[in-house]
């Protein structure tokens, strides 16, 4: 089941320290990425500094939405 839609924002559950992240980073949606049964995200984040970093494609697992839910 998709969780995310396209320019949904998340907040990471856990660290991601291949990527240089750490858990309650902020992150946006790019892209919804469905294979068959499936589902993957192509995310960026923004560093303090204003860059981009990502994208990078990562499974719901580590996503939990900003929004409560």
């Amino acid at each position: 089941m998709q969780k995310f839609d396209e320019y949904d924002t998340f907040i990471l559950k856990v660290d991601l320290p291949e990527h240089g992240l750490q858990k309650g980073r902020r992150g946006v949606v790019l892209l919804v990425l469905k294979d068959h049964d499936s589902i993957g995200y192509a995310v960026e984040f923004v560093s303090s500094n204003g860059e981009t970093i990502g994208p990078f494609v990562i499974d719901d697992s580590v996503m939990q939405s900003d929004n409560g839910d």
